[in-house]
């Protein structure tokens, strides 16, 4: 879907503005990412509760990678 571009009028000029100079809602991805970094870190927490050491490194290592994609999308 792509966003429409906004149009600024000053002194009879029209001025095309780029999206991202505006700060955007949240994407479906972006929600997305969130969702699944939170499930990631849940699960990770759970784990070491439950003593599962290395599961646990798993799922958050996981996270932060999802973290680190979440960041980018972003940026973006």
């Amino acid at each position: 879907m792509a966003l429409p571009q906004v149009i600024l009028k000053i002194e009879k000029a029209n001025i095309k503005v780029k999206n991202r100079d505006f700060p955007l809602a949240p994407t479906p991805n972006t929600e997305r990412l969130e969702r699944k970094e939170t499930r990631l870190v849940r699960k990770g927490y759970k784990a070491v509760d439950e003593g599962r050491e290395k599961k646990a490194d798993r799922l958050l290592g996981r996270a932060a990678k999802t973290e680190n994609r979440l960041i980018k999308a972003k940026n973006k």
